[in-house]
């Protein structure tokens, strides 16, 4: 188990995903099951190489990014 794991099941990473969200609230199953429901419709059939982050706007946010890499000291 590495340093990064071990924070990122700690009560300090539930409270920065928690509080680092543009958008209120956590991604649901729902917000992935949308998504890859999408993604596998004709609706899609121009998308190549495409990555998809569903995090409510944390990483758009940055801090949690910026913790996450602290802690894994990069």
């Amino acid at each position: 188990v590495t340093a990064l794991a071990l924070f990122l099941a700690s009560p300090a990473a539930a409270y920065l995903t928690g509080q680092e969200f543009v958008i209120d609230g956590g991604a649901s199953a729902a917000d992935v099951t949308a998504l890859a429901l999408f993604l596998a419709s004709p609706a899609a059939a121009y998308l190549t190489g495409q990555e998809f982050v569903i995090d409510g706007g944390a990483s758009a946010a940055g801090v949690f990014t910026v913790e996450v890499l602290r802690r894994a000291g990069t």
